[in-house]
């Protein structure tokens, strides 16, 4: 823990100057200090982020554009601590903050807590693990909250909440936004076009807005039959609508339909031999496959907020529903687990995989607060969420040897699941400087869990079972705070909070552990977290930094535990500690005859697995008592900087940059393979005008390669770098 205090601080003390402790714009008024005011909803409600006592960086549109970001990976980059669990194909893609997260298959509850203009938007493995371009459109902001987020956030918020803010409709301004852009390299076409209407001055506006990319080539290439396998489409449309009939009441409607395809789970995997030891794929960038995967998703999402003034306070009353079918189709499984191409006498080995999901997933959130007048502040509030996910994965082909032959079957599992949860919290000033906080939630979630495995054809070896089970929990989730204000321009801060993410059930279970029907139910997982913070407005810096420890319960940690078993499972594995540092600073500045503005992030996370911490891996037990905790990083370092100059009337010229430093961790739980460590160095140049900008960009601009993750003896590798033109017109 010491040597990471120390690369931190010796990081930030090189490093302290211009940058941005949340990388946006100004949306509010002028703060007392002179500093803009960047609002956020960390406590479910509106505030400044330098008034919030805990860690919380934020993002908007106008920086995300400058920064040349893309997929969800592009954008955690931009935040300390955060990162992007990548395995494959973008369905299975987790958001890991503070370390949190090592527990993720499929279909598991997701580590971090995911939200759309607050509602809760997380569940289902196609897509309800991470963020989807669908998110990230016409979006106004992203809020990332570090460290627990249990009392108010509620469900899986153990390491955070991110909450992506989209833009509502705008009541007084009628606009339109036309947007395309290319890349070369992956002959990408991205396609956007937002069109505001008020049809009420003051009263009624609806926004409409629709968006496809698609990438017709890529890095990776399948040598049997020539063809590109990481070619990818995404297509989206959104319509919300706005009233506002009194100054005192708001209701919002959105409404949102968004298709994707992206490669399969073994297209992307890089296999360099076979389970013999031979030779397989040439390189990571080129396959030997017999067959070549893709996965289709589709989902219909509606969200209605619903804001208002009771006098004696505000509330807010939401509903989020959403409906998604998800299938992966044509999986090479063969390929996968290393049998491409082998023979067992005069019989080959040709085994591939196809799996569903349909999913439905409602909830809803009500509740009040006060009006901040006076010395005591309160919240008081409830929420429900129920989800059915209907999973079904069919093994299929000629297994020949024995325990591949137990591979052929159809698994079919059912899980439902009903929450309630009522959540309070209070802000007492105990003087001028000193102001205490106090956040509850109880929280009740009861899981129902089918399960049944049948062989599927004749020369299957594998096991048949059912299984039908039914678990709850309830939860009491604390959150404590207390911030002094030293002076008018410095506050320091101490959190003590809690955060809970519910067990579940197995669904890939292994043929080669006896008795692996036990293995399908793991319990929760709860946190506990302390955090001491600093925030600071100095001139024209913004400065923020904090300290945190914390000790998870029960922690779920992914294993594979059948040598041949092509899924994975959950396991409690003991109690584990993460801790680590974080530091931000930022500006604006006038530099010339332009405006400068530079972000730094920088966070060192460190952690440990307790005694007797014993999980399954290909069969055997191990201990894993005392190893570090998987995906924890000695360093995570992000710059941005943008420069705005005129250069003829009407017209401005704009520099835009950004980098990522990662460091260190190990990737899985028995630390035998490292974490990635890389630089990554993107730019923008353009020139705009109030209606026209025009720029062109590129990303990774060293061609840095490196091996992001290895699932079963499968490498998946980064990306190269990319260029591209994008021009827009603003009406």
């Amino acid at each position: 823990m010491k040597a990471i205090l120390m690369r931190a601080v010796c990081a930030a003390a090189l490093c302290t100057g211009p940058g941005a402790i949340a990388a946006a714009q100004q949306e509010t008024s002028a703060s007392a200090a002179g500093q803009d005011v960047i609002t956020v909803t960390a406590r479910k409600r509106e505030e400044d982020i330098t008034d919030v006592p805990a860690a919380v960086t934020a993002l908007n549109a106008e920086q995300a554009d400058l920064l040349a970001l893309d997929g969800v990976e592009d954008y955690l980059r931009q935040f300390p601590s955060t990162i992007l669990v990548k395995s494959g194909p973008e369905y299975l893609n987790d958001i890991s903050i503070r370390g949190q997260g090592g527990g993720r298959v499929g279909f598991s509850e997701t580590a971090t807590g995911l939200y759309r203009n607050g509602v809760y938007i997380a569940g289902g493995g196609y897509g309800g693990r991470s963020l989807s371009r669908m998110d990230f459109f016409d979006q106004q902001r992203i809020e990332v909250l570090r460290g627990p987020q249990g009392a108010l956030f509620g469900r899986n918020a153990v390491g955070g909440a991110v909450n992506v803010i989209s833009r509502r409709p705008e009541l007084d301004e009628a606009s339109a936004r036309l947007t395309g852009e290319y890349t070369f390299e992956t002959e990408r076409t991205n396609l956007e076009a937002v069109v505001n209407l008020p049809l009420a001055e003051d009263e009624f506006a609806i926004r409409v807005g629709a968006f496809n990319n698609d990438q017709e080539d890529g890095f990776h290439t399948n040598l049997t039959t020539g063809n590109t396998v990481d070619v990818s489409s995404h297509s989206g449309v959104r319509a919300s609508a706005l009233w506002a009939p009194s100054d005192t009441l708001e209701l919002l409607v959105m409404a949102e339909h968004y298709e994707s395809t992206t490669p399969g789970f073994a297209n992307m995997g890089y296999r360099a031999s076979r389970f013999n030891g031979t030779p397989l794929d040439p390189d990571p960038y080129v396959r030997i496959m017999s067959d070549e995967a893709f996965v289709d998703i589709e989902q219909d999402s509606l969200f209605i907020v619903a804001d208002g003034d009771a006098g004696f306070g505000s509330w807010r009353a939401s509903l989020g529903w959403a409906s998604r079918d998800g299938a992966r189709v044509n999986e090479d499984l063969d390929h996968f687990i290393g049998f491409q191409d082998a023979f067992f006498g005069p019989n080959e080995v040709v085994l591939f995989a196809t799996q569903t999901e349909g999913f439905e997933r409602l909830g809803g959130e009500l509740y009040f607060a006060s009006n901040e007048e006076g010395p005591l502040t309160w919240l008081f509030g409830a929420e429900f969420q129920t989800f059915e996910s209907d999973v079904f994965t069919a093994n299929f082909g000629n297994g020949v040897i024995a325990p591949l032959r137990a591979l052929a079957r159809d698994d079919n599992s059912v899980e439902e699941l009903t929450s309630i949860a009522a959540f309070a919290a209070f802000g007492y000033e105990a003087s001028e400087r000193l102001d205490l906080g106090l956040e509850l939630r109880v929280q009740r979630d009861e899981k129902d869990f089918t399960f049944d495995r049948t062989q599927n054809q004749a020369d299957s070896l594998a096991v048949e079972f059912s299984v039908t089970d039914t678990d709850s929990w309830t939860n009491v989730i604390p959150v404590f705070t207390a911030d002094y204000a030293v002076d008018e321009n410095h506050t320091i801060y101490g959190r003590l909070a809690t955060g809970y993410r519910p067990g579940g059930f197995n669904t890939g279970l292994p043929d080669t552990v006896p008795n692996a029907e036990t293995l399908i139910p793991y319990d929760p997982e709860y946190a506990i977290s302390g955090e001491a913070g600093w925030k600071a407005v100095m001139g024209p810096w913004r400065l923020a930094a904090a300290a945190f420890y914390t000790r998870t319960e029960d922690a779920q940690i992914v294993t594979n535990a059948g040598t041949t078993n092509n899924t994975f499972i959950l396991q409690n594995a003991g109690d584990t500690t993460v801790y680590g540092v974080e530091f931000e600073a930022g500006g604006r500045f006038e530099v010339g005859p332009g405006t400068l503005n530079l972000n730094l992030g920088l966070s060192s996370n460190d952690g440990e697995y307790g005694d007797d911490t014993l999980v399954i891996f290909a069969g055997v037990t191990e201990d894993i008592s005392g190893l570090r905790v998987s995906r924890t990083r000695d360093l995570n370092a992000q710059i941005s900087t943008s420069y705005f100059f005129p250069l003829v009337p009407g017209f401005e010229g704009f520099l835009s940059g950004s980098a990522q430093f990662e460091r260190g961790g190990p990737e899985d739980a028995r630390n035998l393979r490292a974490l990635p460590d890389f630089d990554l160095f993107d730019a923008r140049i353009g020139v705009r005008n109030d209606t026209f900008t025009l720029s062109v960009f590129a990303k990774n601009l060293t061609d840095e390669r490196y091996l992001i993750q290895t699932v079963s003896s499968n490498e998946y590798w980064s990306s190269g770098r990319t260029w591209g033109v994008r021009v827009s017109a603003d009406f």
